[in-house]
């Protein structure tokens, strides 16, 4: 029925965001502050290297890694569960 499959997919969601919630925990501290602010809070990298006081090539280098860092992240935490 639709309300079984609504019901399924809202619970396959939570799971995606909460192994992603994990995973990002595990990123060093300031590329997950990046990352955060990037993703979540919406702010532009010259936004955020002015917030950490970082050049904007900190920051795009920071964000590279962490993307890259997030997909093995992920697949860390699918495993452990």
């Amino acid at each position: 029925s639709g309300r079984s499959s609504d019901a399924f997919a809202g619970v396959l969601e939570k799971e995606r965001l909460e192994i992603l919630r994990r995973a990002i925990e595990k990123l060093p501290p300031q590329r997950r502050r990046c990352l955060v602010l990037w993703t979540y809070h919406d702010r532009t990298y010259q936004e955020i290297a002015t917030a950490l006081r970082l050049s904007l090539g900190t920051v795009k280098a920071h964000m590279a890694q962490a993307r890259e860092q997030l997909e093995r992240l992920v697949d860390e935490v699918r495993n452990e569960t």
